[in-house]
């Protein structure tokens, strides 16, 4: 039977043909070494047949799964809070859109365009004119 290291390197126990001739009970523990020619780093052997999962490791996992699932109940609690938030930025850029069509935001827009057109015409009197125009219709607005 083949035994391997953690490290993926194959195993024996170098005492098993030294030791033959005792009964069992009396023969020393096994003393393992990696296999002759194995191409390896790992200095300290450990079977993968005696690993015992880690007690502090659990413990370190299942802290993590707490903390996801703490964190998974606060991001759906987010989320069911996105829908209302939708639901008022949509009703927001309904009132917006429908003041773009309102015949005041419509003559502003207009005085706006002809106003840095004069100027940049040079026709500064008449730029004068539509900015009293604006003042106007802002003053409509209030």
């Amino acid at each position: 039977m083949s035994d391997y290291c953690v490290c993926g390197a194959a195993v024996r126990n170098v005492w098993e043909n030294a030791y033959q001739d005792l009964p069992p009970e009396e023969r020393p523990a096994p003393r393992w070494s990696h296999v002759p020619g194995s191409d390896t780093r790992c200095t300290d052997v450990r079977l993968i047949r005696d690993l015992v999962p880690d007690g502090q490791m659990i413990r370190d996992t299942a802290q993590l799964m707490a903390s996801l699932n703490d964190r998974a109940r606060r991001a759906r609690a987010e989320l069911e809070g996105y829908p209302a938030v939708l639901a008022e930025v949509t009703e927001e850029l309904a009132r917006i859109r429908s003041t773009l069509d309102q015949p005041d935001t419509v003559r502003r827009a207009t005085l706006v365009e002809v106003w840095e057109r004069l100027v940049n015409g040079g026709q500064l009197p008449a730029a004068k004119i539509i900015m009293a125009m604006m003042r106007e219709t802002k003053g409509d607005e209030s």
